[in-house]
């Protein structure tokens, strides 16, 4: 890969992984408001650090141009890079388990609940990735629809992508309940860790339970515990705590309070999205961008094998093929997959990514 490659796929990581006290009985304290910075959102060029107060007028338009002209241009950076051949992302969804129930997740619904990967399939997929080349990183992550913290087998899963994958780095996605600090000292002992992100989405116990099903002063311990080891410098790897937004001020109240009692954590306010539709309570933006989907440029591998269109086909409705029977670039690869990050046609004309706002 020589310098002008690098340079690109760095500047694609950067743009495509910006993704985005004490407790008074049952809520965290709230010191000071402060902006919301919208997430994603490209280093290069960043969008206004607060949301739109309404769905029109000359702010929102704005914000909406500035969205679609950074999609644009990552769309022209993947089309010409070597995620045209190779994954740049791939979950893997070692078992179907997670022991929350959020409203605005479709894990309640699934068919496969309680599935879990067979160990030989999870080296089946870190062989078959083997093949890219060393030079061209890419990410893991260890889940797609469950928590992966609920898999006894996740740190010798990570240790196995740390000694065979080099060049890739890795995601932990969790909501912070089964967090204990021998997860956190033993995640501070793999190699290519990206972050550990903690979805918490509300800062109010009544409200927080209401929507995740899961004991608030639980969560709250197990991050509390979290801070105080990267406070102690037990712990140097990146740690968000992120918010699906609903709209309302609880989104600046939760940024507030997350801020000001977890300071040396990064916090995110993530919009919601459809689901390709599999859930309805949502509060989603109707305006489907008129580009290519940075998802086609990724894999998501269910528990059964099946890889599902995207990161947002929570049911597998969409497969494109089984890393069970089929090499995992070969799925990759497929032409009716790669059509789509192929030639000019935009996500408008596709389904059921017409109908999707991520």
């Amino acid at each position: 890969m020589n310098r002008a490659e690098r340079r690109k796929q760095n500047k694609i990581s950067k743009m495509s992984k910006t993704r985005a006290a004490v407790t008074d009985n049952d809520k965290i304290v709230v010191i000071q408001k402060e902006p919301i910075p919208s997430a994603p959102t490209p280093p290069e060029r960043p969008l206004p650090e607060t949301f739109p107060e309404s769905g029109d007028g000359p702010q929102h338009d704005g914000l909406l141009r500035q969205e679609a002209e950074d999609a644009k241009q990552l769309e022209r950076d993947l089309q010409s890079s070597v995620y045209m051949k190779y994954p740049k992302e791939v979950h893997i969804e070692t078992q179907t388990v997670c022991n929350a129930a959020c409203s605005f997740c479709p894990y309640p619904s699934l068919d496969r609940i309680g599935n879990k990967m067979s160990d030989s399939l999870i080296n089946k997929i870190i062989k078959d990735l083997e093949d890219i080349p060393k030079e061209v990183r890419f990410w893991i992550n260890p889940f797609k629809v469950n928590d992966p913290l609920l898999d006894v087998r996740l740190f010798d899963i990570l240790r196995e992508c740390n000694n065979r994958l080099s060049n890739a780095q890795l995601r932990i996605f969790t909501n912070g309940s089964a967090l204990t600090k021998k997860h956190l000292l033993s995640i501070a002992g793999v190699k290519n860790i990206e972050h550990l992100w903690i979805s918490l989405n509300h800062y109010d116990s009544r409200e927080y339970e209401a929507l995740m099903q899961l004991p608030f002063k639980r969560t709250i311990e197990n991050l509390d515990v979290a801070h105080q080891l990267k406070a102690n410098g037990d712990i140097t790897y990146d740690i968000v705590v992120s918010r699906v937004a609903d709209g309302t001020d609880a989104d600046q109240i939760f940024y507030s309070s997350v801020t000001h009692r977890y300071p040396l954590f990064k916090c995110f306010i993530i919009k919601q999205d459809g689901w390709l539709g599999s859930n309805k309570n949502q509060i989603v933006n109707p305006n489907i961008p008129k580009t290519k989907c940075e998802r086609w440029y990724e894999l998501s591998i269910t528990s059964t094998g099946i890889v599902s269109l995207c990161c947002m086909d929570g049911h597998a409705a969409y497969p494109i093929g089984d890393v069970s029977s089929r090499h995992v670039i070969e799925v990759y690869n497929d032409p009716a997959y790669r059509k789509m990050r192929q030639g000019n046609m935009d996500r408008l004309s596709y389904s059921p990514c017409s109908q999707c706002s991520h």
